[in-house]
């Protein structure tokens, strides 16, 4: 992390909502990059998971289970995750007070882990996030957290951090492990690539684990 800022990745689906628009007006505090992200919608140095969603959308979505399946694979991730629902307004009130939304919440914040923010637009949704990398980077300067280098020394790139955090995709890869094979191998491919003797010979990597890298890299998609 450079200065007080923070990294901030933005799934390309959220590029015309508005929102990054709003960002840019905190200056140089994020330095944001377009990507896609296989949970949420904003990827906060790696460390914080966010999910926006619009009111309409966050009613279809519990309708439909999307919110509870989206909410429990954010909690698996080694990031701690929000959740923040945006277009609460006084005609809002009442479907925010039934019982079936005050249940749903309640299972997203109890159960699955996963903290809920209103926010009134996006203006707001905006400052929600940059409060949020505030309070993380504010903690990072009074904590040790481990963040890959390279060995210069210098901070990641932005292609390096993306190669990380799909890494950390893979259950038992956190931060740190997903650094130390990055080093060891040099690029996703060779990762992918390498077998089992040569995947524990990465300092944290058991046989299980090794062999869960190789399923992930070998393993094929099925579609239904």
């Amino acid at each position: 992390m450079q200065g007080k800022g923070c990294c901030l990745l933005v799934d390309y689906r959220e590029k015309r909502c508005g929102i990054v628009k709003e960002l840019e007006k905190y200056g140089t505090f994020f330095r944001m990059e377009i990507t896609s992200l296989n949970k949420g919608d904003y990827l906060i140095d790696h460390r914080i998971i966010i999910e926006r969603k619009a009111w309409t959308d966050f009613l279809q979505a519990i309708r439909s289970g999307r919110m509870f399946r989206q909410a429990y694979a954010m909690s698996s991730s080694h990031c701690a995750a929000l959740l923040i629902i945006e277009g609460i307004h006084r005609g809002t009130l009442p479907d925010l007070f039934s019982a079936p939304v005050q249940g749903s919440l309640l299972h997203i914040s109890l159960f699955a882990g996963v903290p809920v923010l209103f926010s009134r637009d996006k203006k707001e949704t905006a400052r929600l996030i940059y409060f949020t990398g505030r309070q993380l980077a504010e903690k990072r300067r009074t904590t040790t957290v481990y963040r890959p280098k390279r060995r210069q020394g210098k901070n990641l790139s932005m292609q390096q951090l993306v190669m990380v955090n799909i890494l950390q995709g893979i259950p038992g890869v956190g931060p740190e492990k997903a650094g130390k094979l990055l080093q060891a191998f040099g690029s996703l491919r060779n990762l992918f690539n390498a077998d089992r003797e040569a995947l524990e010979k990465v300092s944290g990597i058991g046989p299980r684990l090794a062999d869960t890298i190789i399923s992930t890299g070998t393993g094929s998609y099925d579609r239904p």
